[in-house]
């Protein structure tokens, strides 16, 4: 007799918890309850060790454990999503989004659940009223990834708070995006603490000090184990800025040839390229022993030296290097005598 009353206690138990319409247990009962394999006896004594356990209500680890105990037996459990984000196993399951007055009862995806969190909340806290008056079915946020550094290397973050997995892409000047990085997330499904942490990447393999070519990073939104989210903006980080600078002398005889050098710095070295171009100055406004004057005009190869000489009163050079990223430019005056 003494069995047959706590089994009927537990009955009556079980329905209640399972009946009711409240988000307060993130759970509702949306259809018929299909057999079990189990017999009921042992389902009881499953549910019995799970009440007695605890005599207060459950706290968020018991409703979890109680939550895939109930998914595990097939029950027809609809998770409440206004306060719970969907766990990344649940792929296409429905969820009851009860926040909103009228909104009371409506099935939606945990796709959905999920984009809501993503687009109205802020970090550890939980989606409350923030939704409301918000549109049913909002699309997938649009990622913003910023840019800064830590410990010399590369240090991106995104706007995106909630979701369970990133993927981090990296390409080098004009090569092809490479995935560097999958970053998991929210994969214990509680969104109202532990998500939106991990929504950083810091490159160690980049040294920004001796940075020579061309970085640039994006991140991809990925929810549960498939691909929704587009592509954030992209960030650049770039060397040094283009600097140069002509060496060589200032002084020549008439008819002499000097070298010059264009020193550069910074910039992408591997693309840099060299213009060069003379200034020859005009004495008396004519050509001076038939050398052109008054104009500038292309000498040279594509190369940083060059050897050159001029005429009476003075000649001037000018260097443009340019590299993958823009182009910098020195001039350099040599008088005649």
């Amino acid at each position: 007799m003494k069995r047959l009353f706590l089994i009927s206690t537990m009955i009556m138990i079980s329905m209640t918890m399972l009946s009711t319409n409240s988000c307060e247990n993130r759970q509702q009962i949306t259809g018929p309850q299909p057999e079990s394999s189990e017999s009921l006896e042992a389902q009881l004594d499953e549910l019995g060790r799970g009440i007695t356990n605890s005599k207060t209500a459950m706290s968020d680890s018991e409703q979890n454990n109680h939550i895939n105990y109930i998914y595990k037996h097939n029950t027809m459990l609809v998770p409440c999503g206004n306060n719970f984000f969907p766990r990344y196993d649940w792929n296409g399951r429905k969820m009851s989004y009860d926040e909103c007055p009228g909104d009371r009862g409506i099935i939606v995806s945990a796709n959905f659940i999920a984009n809501l969190w993503a687009t109205y909340v802020p970090k550890n806290s939980e989606l409350g009223t923030l939704a409301c008056g918000k549109p049913q079915y909002p699309g997938i946020p649009s990622l913003s990834i910023n840019k800064s550094q830590r410990n010399n290397h590369p240090f991106i973050t995104w706007g995106f708070k909630f979701s369970h997995y990133y993927e981090v892409q990296r390409k080098i000047n004009n090569g092809s995006w490479k995935t560097i990085a999958t970053i998991t997330n929210c994969e214990d499904g509680e969104g109202d603490s532990n998500c939106g942490n991990n929504d950083y990447y810091e490159d160690k393999s980049v040294l920004l000090s001796s940075l020579s070519k061309n970085y640039y990073y994006r991140v991809r939104l990925k929810l549960f184990t498939n691909s929704y989210g587009e592509y954030s903006n992209w960030v650049t980080y770039t060397p040094k800025s283009l600097a140069i600078n002509i060496s060589g002398p200032s002084t020549l005889k008439s008819g002499e040839s000097g070298t010059f050098t264009a020193k550069v710095s910074g910039g992408v070295s591997s693309t840099y390229s060299y213009k060069w171009s003379k200034y020859q100055y005009c004495n008396g406004d004519i050509d001076t022993y038939g050398v052109a004057c008054g104009y500038w005009r292309p000498v040279g190869n594509n190369s940083k030296t060059l050897y050159a000489a001029g005429s009476r009163p003075s000649f001037k050079l000018k260097c443009v290097v340019t590299d993958i990223n823009g182009s910098a430019t020195d001039y350099h005056t040599i008088n005649i005598y």
